[in-house]
């Protein structure tokens, strides 16, 4: 009674992915300078909560780790199913295809985080395209890419524990704002 049918409301929603870029990132892969920490988070949008209008996106900024000065940053929407998880993984993937050199990011997505500890020899049952994009990515890649799980959206008394620590907290929070600027730009 009343309810809109599902084939109405969950259809592929056909839009453009869109990307911007701000800083040493591009289309080209790059090597990237020593001493840079990176930061990738995902971001449901405004309609988080709704699957249906659902649009998500994807940040990624790199710090400075002596300065906490932000360098280059990356966001734009995910193709395919519009979940957050996806979205997290996104970011990586890209990290992945478009660096070079040693790099650890902290992604606040445990999801992201024990797949890829988990590595390319375990099977992930969602997301398949997104890992082994990321798989062929880290093969081709020089350098190390290590992640670390880092607290979302700590609170005041956290950070006087220094949990995450400020440079940390300060990384996931530009990640996390790249992210729904990318989310904006898919959204209805």
């Amino acid at each position: 009674r009343g309810l809109t049918p599902r084939a109405w409301t969950f259809q592929e929603m056909p839009f453009q992915v869109r990307m911007e870029t701000w800083g040493f990132l591009g289309q080209q892969r790059i090597v990237l300078p020593r001493g840079l920490l990176a930061a990738s988070d995902g971001s449901g949008g405004e309609h988080g909560n709704d699957p249906r209008l659902r649009r998500v996106g994807w940040g990624l900024v790199f710090l400075d780790e002596a300065n906490a000065h932000p360098q280059s940053l990356a966001f734009g929407t995910v193709k395919g199913p519009q979940t957050v998880p996806r979205a997290e993984l996104y970011a990586l993937v890209f990290l992945a295809a478009r660096t070079h050199g040693d790099i650890l990011c902290l992604i606040d997505s445990s999801y992201v985080v024990k797949g890829y500890c988990k590595g390319p020899d375990f099977p992930q049952p969602k997301n398949q395209d997104l890992w082994a994009a990321l798989w062929h990515s880290v093969r081709d890649r020089d350098g190390e890419l290590s992640v670390a799980k880092v607290r979302a959206h700590a609170t005041e008394i956290q950070l006087t524990r220094a949990d995450p620590k400020p440079l940390h907290y300060l990384a996931n929070a530009l990640a996390d704002a790249a992210a729904c600027r990318g989310s904006a730009l898919a959204a209805l």
